[in-house]
């Protein structure tokens, strides 16, 4: 060992776990690991992430463009219908409650996904709510041979109904209305019609960071924006009044504009401040006056985003977490591949979920950034793509992806056949019988093979779930097209009220150690794969205030380190955190809001990752590697050091769920080691503006590495000097 080498050790620590630490006592004997020189296992990629749903209303501010459904085009109706009985050209849906209004998906195309008659395409030619046995009833425009339990994928397309994701006040109601047609120079099948008269004024609106009461300002208008948008005066002498505000502040923007009869674009540039109170964004535009206009093509962001289909926030968090994987899930199941594809002007909303019984457009529909600038997204970040397609894709989209994949070069990713099909939660585009799952996954996977022809490496995947672990062997065994089985082993689904601290961190301490997966059998070579991982404490009667330190806190973050480095010696290679960003969410029982799932808190700005983001951020500096074999003298202890190396170096990983601190020394046999530079924090920083790192000091005596690790953090040793910004280093690729 180079006794030259500068040695510094950082770790992670939060301000529950300071609050233990301060009245217990570092244990007397010193917990000591050594680092062998032999190779036990791989792990061949950096931890990955869910870049999760675009929320134009909470934390998850992904597009550069804030605005959903610019071009104001149409919506996609697409949903699984499963055979519960049938006869030749017509069937009975399974599940009631996926029943949409008589004729609903008259004029709808049909494609069957599985039995003799899998890949048989044609036309919805009727449809009830309920059928003669009190089920939803389709009838085909051809005679489809179908079975009980047959999978029939509907998809309908409503290029005629007012756009979804824009709110109409009342008082416009009826002079609102889409045209088919395109503004000069677009892409778009049709544009948005505002019809005003004298005396009425006709307004439309986009809402934007909407709970601002609990987490502050979301998407802060700060610096330099923009709106752009297209118009024209279609008859009259109508005006156009665009407008940006804050509710209860002075609009940031507001023009009025004489139209032409000829299409053109607007542009304003404005600049905050965003000083009001924490109240919703909207942006209307208002016409006057007597005539209609015309409107399409409404983009609206900061300047700082110019070019970008993803805001600067969103990516340098993600450059400050450097995934290795990044997993498009954000509720697309009711997309189609060429929506997944479109441009944004041309790209259609899509819901796969029955709406409600007012049939609102905006019902359960979302609008979703398309594959090409996800994959992009991936480049710039080095991460591999990790795409989840709909079960109910045809042979012909299937196929289409494969030469999508092709065409665009796409190499190493992981494409899933759908999510979480056996969860009743996605059964409107799900599969969860695990034999026709199985089968249409395989039909599906052959044709994106060879679609993409060889020319691209792949990883074909079907979830599974992770407590049913002999129906999810069943589905891999069956599933022969597939690479790969994923499943979730989230923690802590359930926490009741009133027990002590300790208490709290014992029942997430047994959670973190039990095995990671199940084993589900034989995997013939291929691989188990998670595709979310973090804790998923909505469940029991606690407070909200009872599960932060954990869910936001240090104690989950060093938990959820547990179980991916334990997965990781476990030969999982391919895992994704869940989520990017997310402020909180929802409790099952009391109707409170618990800091959960986001490693990020928000992107508002300067990037502010909670101590579960911190901790995948330095996990990250210490791989990928091979990992060498590390004894410890105390067996079966909540402390673990794990070692990796690569390129003759080596990285060091310490969890500890332990309520104390605790003496650590780590002899390292003939190896090397390099310093660490990565930031770390305190507490949950849900109210801190930045975060700095916290230097863990360490002793360095021959071979032997000594220092005192706080109850409950993470500390690693790494191979990387930060940059001046103390952000973390760029990674290894």
């Amino acid at each position: 060992m180079t006794r030259g080498v500068r040695l510094a050790l950082w770790a992670l620590g939060g301000l529950v776990v300071a609050a233990i630490a301060a009245c217990q006592s570092s244990a007397a004997r010193p917990y000591r690991f050594t680092v062998g020189e032999r190779i036990v296992g791989s792990a061949p990629l950096r931890l990955g992430i869910n870049t999760g749903v675009w929320t134009s209303w909470g934390a998850a501010q992904l597009s550069a463009n804030v605005i959903k459904n610019p071009g104001f085009e149409g919506l996609v109706d697409r949903a699984i219908a499963i055979a519960a009985a049938a006869s030749t050209g017509r069937m009975s849906d399974d599940q009631d409650w996926l029943a949409r209004p008589d004729g609903f998906w008259r004029g709808a195309r049909f494609s069957v996904r599985t039995g003799v008659s899998a890949g048989v395409e044609g036309g919805v030619s009727g449809s009830v709510r309920q059928a003669d046995d009190g089920l939803p009833g389709l009838t085909f425009d051809r005679p489809v041979q179908l079975a009980r339990g047959d999978v029939v994928a509907l998809t309908r397309i409503d290029d005629l109904g007012l756009p979804a994701m824009w709110w109409i006040p009342s008082g416009s109601a009826g002079r609102v209305a889409t045209v088919p047609g395109r503004r000069t120079g677009g892409a778009g099948a049709r544009v948005l019609r505002l019809l005003a008269g004298p005396g009425e004024d006709t307004e439309i609106f986009s809402y934007l960071d909407a709970i601002g009461d609990r987490a502050g300002k979301l998407l802060p208008v700060a610096g330099r924006w923009t709106l752009r948008f297209w118009a024209r005066r279609e008859h009259g002498g109508s005006q156009l009044e665009a407008s940006f505000r804050r509710q209860q502040s002075p609009p940031f923007l507001k023009q009025t504009v004489a139209l032409t009869s000829e299409w053109r674009e607007y542009h304003f540039e404005f600049t905050g401040p965003d000083a009001g109170p924490d109240k919703l964004l909207e942006l209307s535009f208002r016409t006057s006056g007597s005539g209609s206009i015309e409107l399409d093509d409404v983009d609206l962001r900061s300047m700082a985003d110019a070019g970008s289909a993803y805001r600067k926030p969103a990516v340098d968090a993600l450059e400050a977490l450097r995934p290795g994987i990044l997993r498009d899930w954000a509720g697309q199941l009711g997309d189609t591949l060429e929506n997944r594809l479109a441009r944004p002007e041309t790209r259609r909303c899509s819901r796969y979920r029955p709406f409600g019984p007012s049939g609102d457009q905006s019902s359960e529909s979302d609008w979703f950034l398309s594959l090409p600038e996800f994959v992009s997204l991936c480049r710039r970040i080095g991460a591999r793509p990790w795409i989840v397609i709909s079960p109910a894709y045809s042979d012909s989209e299937c196929e289409a992806l494969g030469a999508w994949l092709r065409s665009e070069a796409v190499q190493d990713s992981y494409v899933e056949f759908g999510n979480e099909n056996w969860n009743m939660l996605f059964r409107p585009a799900g599969i969860p019988d695990l034999a026709h799952h199985a089968e249409a996954a395989n039909r599906c996977f052959e044709r994106v093979k060879h679609g993409a022809g060889g020319a691209v490496r792949m990883t074909a995947v079907v979830n599974g779930q992770g407590i049913a672990p002999d129906r999810s062997a069943e589905t891999l065994k069956r599933a022969t097209q597939a690479d790969a089985l994923a499943l979730a082993p989230y923690l802590l689904p359930e926490l009741n009220a009133h027990l002590a601290l300790p208490a709290r961190l014992a029942l997430l301490r047994d959670e973190a150690r039990r095995p990671v997966l199940p084993a589900v059998g034989e995997l013939s070579g291929r691989a188990e794969a998670i595709y979310e991982v973090n804790l998923h404490t909505l469940g029991g009667t606690a407070s909200a205030e009872e599960r932060n330190p954990l869910t936001a806190g240090m104690p989950g973050a060093a938990a959820v380190a547990w179980k991916m480095l334990a997965a990781l010696e476990g030969g999982v290679a391919a895992q994704c955190f869940y989520t990017l960003a997310q402020f909180d969410s929802k409790l099952d029982a009391n109707g409170g809001f618990v800091r959960i799932w986001g490693a990020a808190r928000d992107l508002a700005g300067a990037v502010r990752l909670r101590p579960a983001g911190q901790t995948l951020a330095l996990l990250n500096q210490v791989l990928p590697g091979e990992r060498l074999e590390v004894r410890a003298a105390r067996a079966d202890e909540p402390l673990r050091v794990w070692a990796f190396q690569s390129s003759g170096k080596v990285t060091l990983a310490a969890v500890s769920l332990m309520d104390h601190s605790v003496d650590v020394e780590i002899d390292l046999k003939g190896v090397s080691l390099y310093t660490p530079q990565a930031r770390g924090l305190s507490g949950t920083n849900e109210d801190e503006e930045q975060i700095g790192p916290r230097p863990l000091p360490a002793d360095w005596s021959g071979d032997r590495l000594r220092f005192q690790l706080p109850g409950w953090s993470v500390a690693v040793v790494a191979p990387r000097e930060p940059p001046s910004s103390g952000t973390p280093a760029e990674p290894r690729r």
